[in-house]
């Protein structure tokens, strides 16, 4: 299994690749979507999945459980970049909870880097005078990276920021909870929304879009990619309809 230093590098080095410094917040969902070979699909999977990676071609396809968190979702992505950006899978990969492998813990590893690295954390502890991780911090730190509680907990135990007893008792509490009165963005521990649950983003809702303009596929097709690939702003309504008619 790689060290804990090498995943950092791979990390901070696939930020600088697309225009990143080591220190900044990162936009995970728009560095993905800028580049057309990729596709995000959100859906609602079981608990014990988290995502999975697809690789058809010179296509990327990436999918999130819906289910879980935004700030796991973008956990998510990032684990899923180090699977096709860095190991370079053949086929793709069902990223699942339980049962990990060295492959899915380097990838865990490197998706906590990549939306943190060292040099970031450093920088936030530095600039708000940190002198410990108060609930307010941690909060604070999760809404500045954009990143789950419990991500947050997972990097700050990895640089030995917390020790063992502080993770695993931060990691019992309900965050949702926690934040209620803390006039903070409480979506960033929500899952999806219902109109945002069934979402497809990228390379296919313009392929098929540009299929149907170039008239390469019927309308009767498009209808059916479409709703598949949650892609089109009409998907909503035509599955509406059609539970109507069923």
């Amino acid at each position: 299994m790689k060290s804990n230093l090498q995943l950092h590098t791979e990390a901070v080095r696939l930020r600088r690749d697309n225009g990143y410094g080591s220190t900044e917040p990162i936009d995970v969902v728009g560095l993905l979507l800028a580049q057309e070979k990729y596709t995000l699909i959100k859906l609602p999977m079981s608990d014990n999945i988290s995502g999975m990676c697809v690789v058809d071609g010179a296509s990327k396809i990436i999918a999130v459980n819906s289910n879980m968190s935004l700030g796991r979702q973008r956990f998510t992505v990032a684990h899923e970049l180090y699977h096709l950006e860095i190991e370079h899978v053949g086929n793709g990969v069902i990223c699942k909870q339980d049962g990990k492998t060295d492959s899915e813990r380097e990838a865990d590893q490197f998706a906590s880097c990549f939306l943190m690295p060292y040099e970031a954390l450093d920088l936030f502890v530095q600039k708000y005078h940190v002198k410990e991780w108060t609930l307010d911090v941690l909060v604070r730190l999760s809404q500045f990276f954009r990143m789950s509680f419990q991500a947050i907990l997972y990097r700050l135990h990895q640089e030995r920021q917390i020790n063992d007893i502080q993770y695993y008792e931060w990691m019992k509490q309900n965050v949702l909870a926690l934040v209620r009165d803390m006039a903070v963005d409480e979506t960033l521990y929500m899952k999806s929304l219902p109109e945002d649950a069934e979402r497809s983003y990228g390379q296919y809702g313009r392929l098929l879009k540009k299929a149907k303009k170039e008239e390469a596929v019927s309308d009767s097709l498009y209808r059916q990619f479409a709703i598949e690939g949650f892609c089109d702003e009409e998907y909503q309504r035509w599955t509406e309809e059609e539970l109507v008619y069923d």
